[in-house]
């Protein structure tokens, strides 16, 4: 029987992965959704990333205002998951990144995946 993975564990693995992903990005894009996002009156998109991954697709809509530029950032976060061995399609990421029901079924397989892949270290024990 595998170990239950707590919510906390999930965020906090999800939040290892978010920010080394982030970080990876360039840092003009990530400059200009900095001050989009803090102009529309809003916390940072790395926070949104690793706090509160459910929301952050429905924000990041909201500051680009165009679908097209959203799925952009997705599909490099999709690319960043599929080089660690997580295979989502864009559609299902969007669904975890915009509703914490959604989240919560993908995150599992996540962290399996980063954990598996060594970006988040050892892989969850077994019981």
């Amino acid at each position: 029987m595998t170990e239950m993975l707590t919510q906390e564990r999930l965020l906090s693995s999800w939040r290892s992965f978010a920010v080394q992903w982030y970080g990876k990005v360039d840092f003009s894009v990530r400059t200009l959704l900095h001050v989009w996002f803090v102009r529309k009156g809003l916390r940072t998109p790395d926070y949104y990333l690793a706090e509160e991954p459910w929301n952050f697709y429905r924000h990041l809509m909201g500051v680009l205002g165009d679908p097209f530029k959203a799925r952009m950032v997705v599909r490099s976060l999709v690319g960043a998951l599929a080089r660690m061995g997580c295979h989502l399609s864009p559609d299902e990421l969007v669904g975890a990144l915009s509703d914490f029901d959604a989240w919560k079924r993908v995150a599992p397989s996540l962290v399996r995946c980063a954990s598996a892949s060594g970006e988040l270290g050892p892989a969850p024990a077994s019981t």
